[in-house]
């Protein structure tokens, strides 16, 4: 059948013999990120070793071991197939593009992808959290990782406040924190601006600084907002 003119197993070879093609590689460059909800394309391309591939070639697209993001799919058209859609669900999707070139000997290719569909509301709250904390905009390696951490647990239909959690103890006890020698006072602001996205009221300025001052150490302050209901309200607001 794959050897064969018409694709047919059926006994019948109507092209025998044949140069067969060796496929090397598929080009394409799948973003790590995408946001959900948002049109999204990309190309692939078949090459064969010695070059371009003969132009009389027959190609079979298609997608091996696990499928692409809810929303979009593969198509193919000669040496070039496309994914195409709108993703539909949060999560991280690895998934393998294949390309079988039928000849006298099939031969198959692969190139194995991974991607992660976020809600943007992920991308603005973990920026905040760089913005409030360290002061910055976030790089992009960190932004990634963070997303890709928020990603997994979504795909699983699991609480992503861990990662946030988690995301803060790293940027309060990181060195570029740590190096800036807060005050107290700078300390609490950064907790409220942070977990709560307002400024602190006196009252709770008040004993704050005090649990502080009596030897409350700053991570356990911390862990005060992280669990806090207005924390798990503000969460759950923005869609965590």
């Amino acid at each position: 059948g794959l050897g064969d003119a018409d694709l047919i197993a059926n006994a019948q070879i109507t092209d025998p013999g044949g140069t067969a093609i060796s496929l090397n590689t598929i080009d394409g460059a799948v973003p790590a990120v995408l946001p959900i909800g948002e049109p999204y394309r990309v190309d692939f391309q078949a090459r064969c070793n010695a070059g371009a591939c003969p132009a009389d070639s027959v190609y079979a697209w298609s997608l091996a071991d696990d499928p692409p993001p809810d929303g979009l799919t593969l198509t193919g058209a000669g040496a070039t197939a496309t994914l195409s859609g709108t993703p539909t669900r949060v999560g991280r999707y690895p998934f393998t593009v294949q390309v079988l070139m039928r000849g006298d000997q099939p031969t198959t290719t692969q190139q194995r992808y991974t991607v992660d569909i976020i809600d943007p509301a992920a991308t603005r709250l973990i920026t905040h959290y760089y913005v409030s904390i360290l002061e910055r905009e976030p790089d992009a390696e960190g932004l990634a990782y963070w997303q890709n951490s928020i990603a997994e647990l979504q795909g699983r239909g699991q609480d992503a406040k861990p990662v946030f959690r988690d995301m803060a103890n790293f940027f309060f006890n990181s060195p570029e924190y740590l190096g800036r020698n807060t005050t107290d006072r700078q300390f609490i602001t950064n907790l409220y601006l942070t977990f709560f996205q307002r400024e602190p009221d006196e009252d709770g300025y008040a004993f704050w600084l005090e649990q502080l001052a009596n030897g409350m150490v700053r991570n356990t302050a911390m862990a005060g907002f992280l669990y806090s209901p207005e924390f798990t309200t503000f969460m759950e607001e923005v869609g965590f």
